[in-house]
Formats: structure tokens, sequence, C-alpha cells
């Protein structure tokens, strides 16, 4: 039985949309859609992709000689910036696939399904490049209400004839409004994470040998075989630079000193620096009745520092290769994060509460540069991709909260609060903290934000975001004292991190809270 019916089902809407209008590509879905058998899905995928890929080139003006191969193009349209990203990880990861389908090959009939994922994000993007509309997708389904018009919005700072309480009142709801987003961005905080990338931005990672910690002898195979498949595995990832089973072996062979059994933290970590890497993976297989557990740690070759560290469960033997695939996704997303961490300059990102998808991460990052722009539309559209990514990820829907506030949809606004506050119940407390002060923000009262917020910053004192949101709370309370305190911390903070606090909304209502005091010095 098929168990990509409905990635099928999504690619048939596609198909519909199109009535013509890209006959190559319509000719080539119709095929795929009715294929049965794995190794046609995989072929018809790959042709459908060359259609759009000779298309983009063609349009863009792209030669080649005829003996260039489909990579060749999808490289060329990298180099060239013409696609986005996450698009083009999409394109190399169907072709990587798909080739078991041209050259047919053991594979796994689950990465049949992945092939079709690609592909509908691929084709989804491409009918926007296309500028074909019609396709029934996330984009826009939570949105009944006119979009807010941005000239209004600005319109409303407009001091002339408006008694100075509206005035005020307008900055402090778009100030919290901003602010909130800011956070909910991680635009004020400090980076924690150090550069583990190559000059040509790519992670590095060595895979060592693991050892088999069983008892059972059976099991020797395995540690020179699981390292095998995930080298084979991350080595599908653009974003790293995996070195290669024979570099290994080889480096292993040199060092007769080394075996399996005496490859301590400290013995992988001057292997894996003499082949010029970073960061490096070890781990070992154990066994206890039927069960087999692998565990995994992720390493700084330079300093030993553990990054992370994965356990992994089976019954037998015969789910090695699922545990390899399950592991080598784990820490793609995980290294594919941290490069995005340091390439948008994410100061805060608390990974134990946040998304292990690279997918969800990388459109939430998209929203927020849109979001920057005042492009509140697109924003919300990422917003949106992100969720249907990782549904569990808390951050887009209060994004698309304030985002929808911002834009006058108070209605959507607050829904999507709502939506996030159903989900308080599978998140750990500082998150919760957040979407509590949020959902006050909305439907409480000034006195439960601040209960809130005082919470928070019991558990995080150095999060200057909320200690401007304690007095901006204290302020609506005319408690202007207790506000001046508040914001002068969050500038004290960073005056400690050597830096000026970025927040213009800080100092206004500071210096308002010092002129309701009388401390007018």
């Amino acid at each position: 039985m098929q168990n990509w019916s409905s990635e099928i089902q999504e690619l048939k809407n596609y198909n519909q949309s199109l009535s013509g209008k890209i006959p190559d590509l319509e000719k080539e879905l119709e095929r795929l859609i009715k294929v049965e058998d794995e190794i046609g899905v995989l072929v018809s995928s790959r042709r459908c992709l060359e259609v759009m890929v000779s298309d983009i080139c063609k349009n863009e003006s792209l030669t080649f000689s005829k003996t260039v191969v489909l990579k060749g193009k999808i490289d060329k349209l990298n180099r060239e910036k013409i696609i986005p990203e996450h698009i083009i990880t999409s394109m190399y990861n169907l072709n990587n696939i798909s080739t078991y389908g041209a050259h047919p090959k053991e594979f796994d009939s689950r990465q049949v399904r992945t092939v079709l994922i690609n592909l509908t994000t691929i084709i989804e993007w491409y009918l926007e490049y296309k500028n074909i509309g019609g396709v029934d997708t996330e984009k826009g389904k939570y949105e009944t209400e006119k979009p807010y018009d941005l000239k209004e919005l600005v319109h409303v700072f407009k001091p002339k004839r408006k008694p100075i309480i509206i005035i005020i009142s307008t900055v402090l709801f778009i100030s919290i409004v901003v602010i909130f987003a800011f956070d909910v961005f991680h635009i004020f905080n400090k980076n924690k994470f150090e550069d583990i990338r190559d000059s040509d931005g790519r992670i590095s990672i060595a895979v060592m040998p693991f050892q088999n910690l069983s008892g059972d002898t059976l099991y020797d195979v395995w540690q020179g075989g699981f390292q095998n498949l995930l080298i084979t595995t991350l080595s599908n990832s653009e974003e790293l630079s995996v070195r290669q089973y024979q570099a290994m072996y080889s480096l292993l062979e040199a060092n007769k000193n080394v075996n399996y059994a005496s490859l301590t933290p400290s013995v992988a970590s001057k292997l894996a620096l003499k082949l010029e890497t970073r960061t490096f993976i070890m781990g070992n297989i154990l066994k206890a009745g039927n069960k087999i557990r692998v565990n995994v740690q992720l390493v700084n070759a330079e300093t030993e520092e553990i990054y992370k560290t994965y356990q992994v469960n089976g019954n037998t033997e015969d789910d090695i290769f699922a545990l390899a695939d399950s592991l080598s996704g784990l820490i793609k997303n995980y290294l594919e994060i941290k490069k995005l961490i340091k390439k948008y300059d994410y100061h805060d990102y608390h990974e134990t509460f946040k998304t292990n998808s690279s997918e969800a991460f990388r459109y939430y990052i998209i929203g927020y540069n849109a979001f920057m722009d005042f492009d509140f539309q697109t924003s919300i559209e990422w917003a949106l991709k992100a969720i249907k990514a990782d549904s569990s990820y808390i951050s887009p829907y209060i994004g698309l909260s304030f985002n929808y506030s911002i834009t006058g949809q108070d209605k959507l606004a607050k829904k999507w609060c709502k939506l996030a506050y159903k989900k308080r119940g599978e998140i750990p407390l500082k998150e919760k903290l957040k979407v509590d002060h949020l959902n006050a923000y909305y439907f409480e009262t000034p006195n439960e934000q601040i209960k809130y917020l005082k919470q928070f910053l019991e558990m995080e004192e150095m999060n200057t975001i909320y200690w401007y949101f304690l007095g901006l709370a204290n302020y609506q309370q005319h408690k202007y004292k207790d506000a001046t305190i508040s914001f002068e911390k969050a500038i004290e903070i960073c005056k400690k991190w050597g830096s000026n606090y970025r927040n213009p909304w800080n100092y206004f209502f500071l210096g308002e809270s010092y002129h309701k005091i009388n401390e007018h010095k």
C-alpha cells in the first residue's frame, strides 16, 4: 500500500491549477500521479524537477553544454543566488534520492515520500516564480480580514490635533507590538554560539567509528558500519562538509596505537583536527535484552565540549538502518540551525524549547526579515510555513499574533494567541510564561502581566526585553517609580555587555516616567 497518497493528492491539486499554462510540467505531473511503483515515482519526480530547472535556466538566460547534468544546473542556480537557499536544498535532496530510480539500487521505501515532499515544496515556489495563482495552500488560509493600510498605520503617529493622551496610548500600543515581535525574533540578545564553519561557509564534521559496548561480538561489524551510514546520510546536506569513510579509515590505519576501544574524546579530538574539522561525532552501541540503544555525542574538536547528545532505540539489528536515518536527521537539523543562528545573528536560541526542524527555523527567519522590512503580509505567510513544517514550534504563533495585531486584524491576533495558549502544556516553564504574558496582554490586566513578568525575570534576570515589558506594565498602572527601575535595569545590563540598548521605546517611557515623578534632571 502506498504511504505517500497525501503527497500525490497535493500534487494533483497543483496540476489542476496549471490548466495548460506550463504544458511540459503538466505532462510530467500527470505521468507521476498515475505511477504506482516506487522506482517510477522517483524517475517521474526527477523529470518534473528537470522541467522546472530547465525553464528557470532559460528564463534567467543561463546556457550550458549538452554534457551538463541536472546537478550542474542546480549548482549554477545556487551560485547565482537565483533561487532561495531552502528551495535549492530541496532540489539537491530530490535529485540525490531520485538517482536510486534512474540507476536502480537498494533504497528505503520511506525515501519515496521524502522525494514527493521536496517536489511539492519546489513546485509551490516555482508557481510563485511563474506568477501562477489558484493553488489552495496554507497561504492566506487564516486571513479573512482586510489588511491594515500601512499609510494609515504611519498616520497614527502624526500629532496634529490629537490629544496627548491619545498619542501616548497609541505609542504605548505600537511599542508593545513592535518590541514584543522583536523579542520573538531575538534581536536584542547576545550570541552564545561559536562559529564552527569552514571558510566556504559549510560546517566541517568527522564521524568516528562507534564503540560496541553491547557485550555481543556480533555487533562489532556495526562499529564501522554505523559510522559509514552516518557519513553517507549526512553527506546529503549541502550545509555540511563530511569527511569520508576512506579518509577516516586511512587516518586510523596510520595511527596503529589507536583502536576502537581506546577512542577517547581526547584521542578523537586529535584525529578530527588532523582531518581539519572542528566538530566530530562519536558514539556507542548498547544492548539490553532485545533492545538496542545507540548513543551519540556531537563534540567540539578544539575544546572537547559536548554540543549535543542523542540516543535512539531499536528492537533488533534490522533497525540499525532506521536508527542511522533518525540520528542523521537530528544531527543535520541541529547543525543547520546553528549555522542559521550565526548567519542571521540570532543571539539567544534556546533549543530546549524551540524547534528541531531547520526547515521551520529557516522559514521563521525569513518571516522575521520580512517583518523588519515592514512587509507584514509576507511575514505572515512565512510564519504559516514554519508552523506547517513544525506545528509544535511556538515562536511563529506569537509572531503571527503580533503581525496581525500591528496590521489591525485584532480577531486574528487574538486567535493565534489562543492557539499558542492551547499549547502551553507542551512547552517548558520559560516559554509558558511568555505565552501567559502574551495572553495577559490581550485578555487580562497589567497586574497579571506583572505577575508573569516577575516570574520570568527570576529565571532569566539578564533578559533586557522582559525588563522593558515589566517597566511598561508598571507604567500602565501609573507606578512610575517602579517603571523607572525596570527601564534603567535594561540599560544597565546592556552597559555591562559594552553596548547601548537598541530599544528606543525604553528611553521614551523612561523619560515619561521621570517626568511623572518630577525627576526632570
